[in-house]
């Protein structure tokens, strides 16, 4: 059965950001050039401009796409975890596993890097942040309404320190792959503890 043209023109532009993730993580962002992306996908550099414009916006498309994939379940594990320092546990679990030169690790870095020079990266983070912050805020209210978290916080709050504390987490993960988090989770867990009430045990 031959490809229609619609499925051939998908696999070409699939080949052609399979190509351009790869370069970013082996040569860096500003490094990747369209001739160089024509190269390792085995396409005319005029199918690269064809697809997706310019080299800036198919880098843009490329790199979030594929970290959109890679995080959506360790994220997901978080936001569904009973509390904040099981979502920490969950996490750790997951970065543990992480090789500092994957391709998961290696785009973070660039993404962080560009996300200040760049306004369509930036609003792209800002909104994955966003997102994380406000599922965590709601996860931490029904904490709170069921007497797992202290209700004397405030949710949205705890949902931007955590969410920060996650970040600078990964980061020190990444650079020092031997540091244990459990502590961390516990700690975590103990801050946010509701007071047992009269008469508990």
């Amino acid at each position: 059965m031959t490809k229609s043209s619609a499925q051939r023109s998908a696999a070409t532009k699939e080949r052609i950001q399979k190509a351009t993730v790869e370069l970013v993580q082996e040569i860096g962002w500003r490094q990747v050039t369209t001739r160089r992306i024509a190269e390792r996908a085995g396409v005319n550099q005029a199918l690269v401009h064809y697809h997706f414009g310019t080299v800036d916006a198919l880098l843009r498309q490329a790199v979030i796409a594929e970290l959109d994939q890679q995080m959506a379940e360790p994220i997901e594990q978080m936001l569904t975890s009973d509390t904040p320092g099981e979502g920490i546990r969950r996490l750790s679990d997951w970065l543990r596993a992480v090789d500092p030169s994957s391709s998961m690790a290696v785009l973070s870095a660039e993404v962080l890097a560009f996300a200040t020079r760049d306004e369509a990266v930036r609003e792209w983070m800002a909104g994955l942040l966003d997102t994380v912050r406000t599922q965590m805020s709601r996860s931490i209210e029904a904490a709170q309404a069921d007497g797992t978290v202290r209700a004397d916080v405030s949710a949205a709050g705890v949902a931007v320190v955590v969410a920060a504390l996650i970040d600078g987490l990964i980061f020190h993960v990444l650079v020092d792959p031997n540091l244990r988090l459990d502590d961390v989770a516990d700690t975590l867990d103990t801050l946010l503890a509701a007071a047992p009430t009269q008469g508990g045990n």
